[in-house]
């Protein structure tokens, strides 16, 4: 036989369970409010043989409470259905450093108006990203179809959705990792691996950077050899030899520069006295270049020796202004 003892009364006489005149009921707690039902401490609730939902408080590692809404043993969730769905939800991410969710924890954290924080202030250790192009190069990306989902609670029509999706694209995790460990999680619940997809970003726009600048240094070393090509053409057709009468001076490779940048100059062996000289835009000299080699030679310009700006530099040749051409340091 099974005896079950219960106080109730009405009003504000308190008993383990309250109803007041309104229809209020209260268990472990005044039922004056406006609630239907006010709960008092931890509460469950059982979906038959399904993992129960509690709802109760949580103390987090600095100590302090908040609401805690989970099963009553790690699996996973459904909020809403494909059929049934929520309008709107609001979830704000208070600390950054307090991601408990194992699932979720992957470095990147959300303020109520879905950005990322990324301010330098909560970031240390920044380094540039070294050889971005290089990395790209190792990763491997992939194309096949995704397996229905087999653990947790899954619906029939999610499995229906997720065995309609083919041909999708992206990196196998266990790969991936050999390339870059830090953008992989392995989660606890499902020993499933997953990738950090939105890491990726620096990478590419840095690697992107990186060949635009090759980009841009074969364009101007096709440029100077088909105005080279020209000028052999236009020798040959006269019966003279290429570089045999005039002096010519090439744009810097590459330009703008940060490191090195390489000037090709052309002298005839006639030409007793070169020079390659460097002015600021003041018009200040800041180096000279005594050309001792004739035919093809080049003069390379070391961009730790100046600082960042606009500079002119000019070819005199046995007393003459050969050419004078502008580039740029960057820093």
């Amino acid at each position: 036989m099974t005896i079950v003892l219960m106080s109730l009364i009405t009003h504000n006489v308190f008993g383990q369970i309250q109803v007041n005149s309104s229809g209020n009921v209260g268990i472990k707690t005044d039922a004056s409010n406006s609630y239907a039902i006010d709960i008092k401490g931890k509460a469950k609730i059982s979906g038959g043989n399904w993992v129960s939902l509690i709802v109760d408080r949580y103390i987090t590692t600095t100590g302090h409470s908040m609401v805690s809404l989970h099963p009553s043993q790690s699996w996973y969730g459904v909020l809403g259905t494909p059929n049934y769905i929520f309008g709107k939800s609001y979830i704000k991410h208070m600390h950054s450093y307090e991601c408990q969710t194992e699932w979720l924890r992957s470095g990147f954290h959300f303020n109520n108006t879905g950005y990322t924080f990324s301010d330098k202030i909560i970031k240390s250790n920044i380094k540039k990203i070294e050889k971005p192009f290089d990395i790209l190069m190792m990763l491997d990306g992939k194309k096949y179809d995704m397996l229905p989902l087999s653990i947790g609670l899954v619906t029939d029509s999610i499995k229906r959705e997720k065995e309609l999706k083919k041909n999708e694209y992206g990196f196998i995790a266990q790969d991936f990792i050999k390339v870059l460990p830090e953008l992989v999680m392995l989660d606890s619940i499902t020993g499933l691996y997953a990738i950090n997809y939105i890491g990726l970003i620096p990478i590419i726009i840095e690697a992107l950077k990186e060949q635009d600048k090759i980009n841009k240094s074969l364009s101007e070393e096709i440029e100077r050899l088909k105005a080279g090509s020209a000028y052999k053409s236009a020798t040959i057709e006269d019966g003279v030899k290429p570089f045999e009468t005039s002096a010519t001076l090439a744009q810097n490779i590459p330009n703008p520069f940060t490191d090195n940048t390489r000037i090709d100059i052309n002298l005839p062996v006639t030409v007793k006295n070169a020079h390659l000289y460097v002015y600021n835009m003041q018009g200040a000299q800041v180096k000279a270049y005594n050309i001792q080699e004739r035919g093809s030679t080049s003069v390379t310009i070391e961009g730790y020796t100046l600082q960042a700006g606009m500079y002119l530099y000019t070819l005199i040749a046995d007393g003459k202004e050969v050419d004078t051409k502008k580039m740029i340091l960057t820093k």
